[in-house]
């Protein structure tokens, strides 16, 4: 089960109170122990779908349907621990992103986080690896761009402007909230979740630079990149969706990104009874299912996500792992929901 740090929960306890609701009226049913978010420590984790739990809950009780965003606006860099205090201390903007994206696996696997250079803009992008589409994933989104946004503003000055934040999900409600924490545009429904902002700020210099302390803290976390968890079904499943959100998916673009020889990762695939190509089709059937369940998504939309050339080869092999055609699957499950409702 997925774990998220309960520190980035923390501040939905003064959230509540805004909203004149008791903290432990609302959390406690969920068998969470509001203790560790009045409190939390650096290391302490909750299972994502409690987390999910507590942010769809505290939403509806609280009519705050832009708790994700409110939640996001409100972090300190102190959430990333050592990395927050090494992007305090490095040498420009640019080295500062480097850290956060170099330390994810060290913070969380729970978001992707790639920055892109498009001409003289860049976007911070970010890719959460649940696909699924509970409120509390929305959430969870919202949060990450609102924080990352925060970070930014913490580490390039405060007169820091990204041009705009952009949600690749549909508009939850009034965007006016969302534009009044951002300080800056906000839109929705658009192909992923990014913040765009100059190319300008990435060189410019940190005021706080020690690099006595920089190297120090880059030591520190090596080591704790070390001793991170290193499954490797759940690296191979992460680097999966990596390369497919970008284009082909092969064995060896997958091994290079996880530093193996192609030879090296098939014989440690092979030692626990699976293969490249089983792994491959695993994530693509489990992910199919997921996708086909967003009615907003065509056919030919899935298949490109999933690195098939066109709807026919998704198909055959949708028909071979669940012996009928996606469209079929579809109507059957829309029958199903009518049924039920």
């Amino acid at each position: 089960m997925p774990l998220i740090r309960t520190r980035s929960l923390a501040p939905v306890i003064d959230i509540i109170r805004r909203y004149e609701l008791v903290p432990e009226a609302v959390i406690e049913p969920l068998g969470i122990d509001i203790r560790a978010l009045k409190q939390p420590r650096y290391e302490d984790r909750l299972e994502l779908d409690k987390a999910y739990d507590l942010l769809e809950t505290v939403a509806d009780k609280t009519g705050c349907y832009f708790l994700g965003a409110l939640l996001g606006s409100e972090e300190t860099l102190s959430l990333l621990g050592p990395i927050g205090l090494l992007m305090e201390h490095s040498a420009d903007v640019e080295a500062a992103l480097q850290v956060m994206l170099k330390n994810q696996r060290v913070q969380q696997q729970l978001m992707d986080i790639r920055l892109a250079t498009h001409g003289n803009r860049v976007s911070l992008e970010l890719s959460p690896r649940d696909l699924g589409h509970r409120e509390g994933v929305r959430h969870f989104t919202e949060a990450a761009a609102y924080s990352m946004a925060k970070f930014l503003r913490i580490i390039v000055g405060p007169d820091f402007r990204a041009d705009r934040i952009c949600f690749a999900h549909g508009t939850p409600g009034d965007i006016a909230p969302y534009r009044r924490l951002a300080l800056t545009k906000v839109s929705f429904s658009e192909e992923e979740n990014a913040i765009v902002f100059g190319k300008e700020y990435l060189s410019r210099k940190k005021r706080q630079f020690d690099e006595d302390l920089g190297q120090a803290l880059t030591n520190y976390l090596a080591l704790l990149r070390e001793n991170a968890s290193d499954d490797l079904l759940t690296q191979l499943d992460y680097s999966i969706q990596r390369q497919l959100r970008s284009g082909p998916c092969s064995l060896e673009l997958v091994a290079d990104e996880l530093r193996l020889h192609p030879r090296n990762l098939q014989r440690r695939l092979k030692s626990m009874g699976t293969s490249f190509s089983e792994a491959l089709a695993a994530y693509r059937s489990r992910q199919a299912m997921a996708l086909l369940n967003d009615s907003a998504l065509q056919i030919t939309q899935i298949a490109h996500r999933l690195g098939y050339s066109d709807a026919t080869a998704f198909g055959q092999a949708f028909k071979k792992w669940f012996g009928r055609m996606p469209s079929e699957y579809r109507k059957q499950r829309g029958q199903f929901s009518q049924e039920s409702g």
